[in-house]
């Protein structure tokens, strides 16, 4: 795991940060509507506001302005998660790991 150093100051409400995909695959523009999704329920569950946000295909910058600037972390960590398990799920849907599931509903 990274041992990233945080400097946190409540007295900042803007944050700037660079999100980058896993081998830098060009997998945000393909899935805009996830991501879309994942910003929406982080937003609801943190309480902050994209001020500023540019998407490329595998990499995005943000700069948000926050209510708690400890939130940092944890809205980065749950936007990821929230990519991954969907991709993960789309990839499994793909190669069809899941079709006994459809098989034993018919």
């Amino acid at each position: 795991m990274s041992n990233y150093k945080r400097f946190y100051n409540d007295n900042y409400k803007y944050v700037f940060f660079t999100l980058v995909t896993y081998n830098r695959k060009p997998l945000l523009i393909d899935n805009i509507n996830i991501l879309r999704s994942a910003f929406r329920y982080v937003i609801l569950k943190y309480h902050f506001e994209i001020f500023a946000i540019c998407i490329l295909k595998d990499h995005l910058h943000l700069i948000l302005k926050l209510e708690n600037t400890k939130d940092y972390s944890e809205i980065i960590k749950l936007i990821k998660y929230i990519l991954t398990l969907i991709n993960i799920i789309k990839l499994h849907l793909a190669i069809g790991h899941f079709q006994h599931l459809k098989n034993s509903s018919e």
